[in-house]
């Protein structure tokens, strides 16, 4: 038998089959490794209904009272429903995505039936608003958790850069309404006065909304696009200044604790660290724009106003704001403390009701003294655990600390990385503001917040028992809110419509009235109807059970001064002394319209117009005012 080569030998051991295995095990390898790094993607239609949502702000631009968030808020709603569709909706399977926010939402809607099954309601509108609210809110925390559940990491990415993305355009567009640009291409658009409100109409929130994209931008384009990052950082810095809210000194401080504490060994991580870094440097450049900002804004409004696109008048400085003066809110607080000793056991365990605090408030203003009060309605605390503990009661206010003490804890928790730096920044900004604001009581505001809760707690399951779990959650909840937005969404329409018409008539009156008898929408069509039709001289018994329903929900002046005018038509002369002096103490400057009301009328005599005069006189006299006085500060209000 002749011997063989080494490289010939036959078998399982020959060389040439050894190498071919090596070969295919380094091709598998590679292959595996591969796989590993594919991520898992993201649904494409979710992550455009997220990127329009971030965009949803833009249109508050086109506001109309009494909606003035009514667009925003119903392509929020819009969001929610698309979003939860294309994420829950669209996969068979019995595994339920979903974080601790959820228990959060879902007590608060047990408190909500509690207050309400408890509590006396004027209008069914005021708590319906709020169920779905907090709906769209439970809807949203699954809808994201999902989308998390694929991947954290993009999830976390998508959420800061979109973010980011949108509050750069809204800044860019809240500048351009500003100096008047808009309003030459948009002529119902009015520019800001002397204070950047932007597109909100409200300077903290146009604030809010800066600072989430100076913290968005840093964790999502700074280290990439440097130049972009900071041509961003210049808008916000701009808005900012010229907006001139004193919550930018509590914004930049609370910033500042979260960059100091990111960067303890127990919390440090390297890519939180680099995004602490941009952000410290965001903050100081913004606050160095505070100061700068203000001589170059005053030349250009100067030059604005020589070529008239803009009014006289003076730009007001962060600087010189009085950073400590809070009368108002402090008086609002008191009101809350008073009433701890003076409401029964069922009010602070319950409250007074989902949307009963502007009764609330209003009632306790004819007990304290003049100085405090402002000459307007606060259909809100300013604090958003005053205003949770007067409407929902012990139960509410000790829900709303659990939930801070959870956001606490997993904030704490060792090793900080990227999502939660920037979940706890998002959740900071938005709990200082609602300390002195109510920017939850925006459904944008609160949709976002739910956003920020998931990209920070864990994800959680649930098992079901079928398959259809998450076709059922899915497509049940885009069908309600679809049938909520078409209902809703036309009488909207019908509102605007009107409000837009510069010539109303008969047919303008009767639609707001047909209107009114809805659940839902109802409550502001008959607020646009008091704004723009005068009261009808017959079936006055009934306008007056309409209005002290509207009374009991929002007793703003035009609610009080159309009862004042029904009860001078029915010639109820107690009654409307008893209006007219509560009226003229709160409401100061409806005192000379409540007397060319009663000379209008022509249904009272001179002894009893002299009487209503009287009445007026002394609901004036606190404030040390009359109603000569007032109506030279009416005059002066009108001429400027």
């Amino acid at each position: 038998m002749g011997l063989r080569r080494p490289g010939d030998i036959a078998g399982p051991f020959s060389l040439n089959r050894i190498a071919a295995s090596k070969e295919t095990a380094r091709n598998f390898a590679s292959m595996t490794t591969k796989s590993e790094k594919v991520e898992p993607r993201l649904s494409r239609t979710s992550l455009l209904a997220l990127m329009i949502f971030m965009l949803v702000p833009i249109v508050a631009l086109f506001e109309v009272w009494p909606l003035s968030s009514g667009l925003t808020s119903g392509l929020t709603l819009l969001f929610v429903g698309i979003f939860l569709g294309t994420t829950v909706g669209t996969k068979r399977d019995c595994i339920l995505q979903y974080n601790a926010g959820v228990y959060f939402f879902a007590a608060i809607v047990g408190g909500l039936a509690m207050s309400v099954l408890s509590g006396n309601y004027a209008l069914d509108a005021t708590w319906r608003w709020y169920l779905i609210s907090l709906i769209a809110c439970l809807f949203t925390l699954v809808a994201a958790s999902e989308l998390k559940a694929c991947n954290p990491k993009r999830f976390h990415n998508v959420l800061s850069r979109y973010l980011w993305l949108g509050c750069l355009i809204y800044g860019i567009l809240s500048i351009l309404k500003y100096y008047g640009v808009l309003s030459l291409v948009i002529p119902n658009v009015e520019p800001s006065g002397t204070r950047l409100t932007g597109l909100w109409s409200q300077s903290n929130l146009t604030t809010t909304m800066c600072w989430l994209g100076v913290l968005a931008g840093a964790v999502s384009i700074s280290g990439r696009h440097r130049k972009l990052w900071f041509g961003s950082l210049l808008v916000f810095g701009w808005t900012l200044a010229c907006a001139a809210s004193r919550m930018s000194w509590l914004m930049t401080a609370g910033l500042l604790l979260l960059i100091f504490v990111s960067r303890l060994p127990r919390f440090r991580t390297a890519d939180a660290e680099a995004s602490s870094r941009s952000l410290l440097k965001g903050v100081i450049l913004v606050f160095i724009l505070l100061f700068l900002v203000p001589p170059i804004n005053q030349l250009i409004r100067d030059a604005l106003v020589s070529i008239e696109v803009l009014e006289q008048g003076k730009a007001v400085s962060l600087a010189e704001r009085d950073t400590f003066k809070e009368s108002a809110r402090l008086t609002e607080l008191s009101k809350v403390i008073a009433s701890v000793s003076e409401s029964s056991w069922k009010e602070l365990l319950v409250g007074v009701g989902p949307g009963n605090y502007p009764d609330f408030s209003y009632r306790a203003d004819m007990s304290l003294p003049p100085e405090g009060l402002v000459a307007g309605t606060w259909s809100h605390s300013h604090n958003v655990f005053t205003m949770v503990f007067v409407e929902l009661g012990l139960f509410g206010l000790v829900t709303l600390i659990a939930l801070v003490a959870s956001v606490a804890i997993v904030a704490l928790k060792p090793v900080m990385d990227l999502p939660r730096f920037f979940s706890i920044g998002g959740i900071g900004l938005i709990f200082i503001h609602s300390n002195l604001e109510f920017p939850l009581w925006y459904l944008w505001f609160l949709i976002l917040f739910c956003l920020f809760l998931t990209n920070l707690f864990e994800i959680r399951k649930y098992r079901g028992d079928s398959k259809w779990l998450k076709p059922g959650i899915g497509v049940s909840g885009l069908i309600m809110i679809g049938a909520l937005l078409i209902n809703t969404g036309s009488q909207y329409v019908q509102i605007v419509q009107v409000a837009m018409d510069s010539r109303r008539d008969r047919d303008d009156f009767q639609t707001l009235a047909i209107l009114a008898n809805d659940s839902l929408m109802g409550p502001y069509a008959i607020l646009r109807k008091y704004r723009d039709f005068a009261p009808e001289s017959s079936s006055i018994d009934w306008q007056l059970r309409e209005v002290k329903r509207m009374k009991a929900w929002q007793p703003t002046d035009l609610v009080v001064l159309r009862e004042f005018s029904l009860l001078v038509l029915k010639q109820d002369v107690e009654g409307a002394c008893i209006v007219a002096g509560e009226a003229a103490y709160r409401y100061p400057h409806s005192a000379p319209i409540m007397l060319d009301h009663s000379l209008i009328a022509g249904s009272l005599s001179p002894g009893e117009i002299t009487r209503l005069l009287n009445c007026i006189e002394d609901g004036l006299a606190p404030r040390g005012e009359t109603i000569s006085s007032m109506q030279q500060k009416n005059k002066s209000r009108l001429a400027n």
